[in-house]
């Protein structure tokens, strides 16, 4: 899987014609969008190859209902990182915080992918917030220290980056989402019964995008690579 960083910088390099022809500078380089960019530009949904590699690690355990009640839910602390370190906590929903930026890694039973991303100033996001099932092991690198702490659920229009339920953490309807200035990452809207959604979500002073999307009870978004995403009802 490349890194995120890759792919922003990937992103912001397809930005760029977009960018120069906003603020009227298109006549010195003579570039138009290519088919590419111009997909983007109606929904900003990502298509073809790259949608498939975006979504080539999902576990399937991602549908499967966690303890939200965090009953057994406990915090744990790392307070001294020097190797990479794989551990386990008792299932619960959590957020996952780091000092100062490194990996976090969310396998299931299989080894297989059911998150990642980079957390920490001043490449991360701040924090994840996901289900984490007892079966799950959670392996980070690069932090001086990292938290695990249990979080309550509660219905909100603003989800940070991490893996949600609609119909728990958020309603079900149709919404425009549109993401923080001088933000970039991606919504991967998964679904059982349904084809999975990507969309790219960034906010500048030239060019920020603003998807229409809809919602359905019980699917999953997973959010990645930017800090918070704003839904705004439609």
């Amino acid at each position: 899987m490349k890194s995120i960083i890759w792919k922003m910088n990937k992103k912001i390099i397809l930005l760029i014609p977009i960018l120069f022809i906003a603020t009227g500078c298109s006549d010195v380089f003579q570039l138009s969008p290519s088919e590419k960019v111009k997909s983007y530009g109606e929904n900003y949904e990502i298509i073809g190859n790259e949608k498939e590699e975006l979504l080539q690690d999902v576990s399937e355990t991602i549908f499967e209902h966690g303890d939200r009640s965090n009953s057994q839910a406990q915090e744990h602390h790392i307070p001294a990182l020097d190797v990479r370190e794989t551990f386990s906590v008792p299932e619960g929903r959590y957020q996952i915080t780091g000092n100062i930026t490194g990996n976090v890694y969310i396998h299931d039973d299989k080894g297989v992918l059911v998150y990642h991303n980079i957390v920490g100033s001043p490449y991360g996001v701040p924090a994840i917030t996901l289900d984490i099932k007892d079966t799950y092991t959670i392996t980070v690198d690069g932090f001086d220290q990292v938290a695990v702490i249990p979080i309550e659920t509660q219905i909100q229009t603003e989800l940070t980056a991490g893996i949600w339920e609609v119909g728990m953490d958020i309603e079900a309807g149709d919404y425009i989402i549109t993401g923080p200035h001088g933000g970039i990452g991606y919504v991967q809207i998964l679904d059982t019964n349904d084809e999975a959604k990507v969309y790219e979500v960034f906010g500048g002073d030239f060019s920020s995008s603003n998807s229409h999307i809809q919602l359905k009870e019980g699917q999953i978004i997973r959010i990645i690579g930017i800090s918070t995403v704003y839904f705004r009802a439609e």
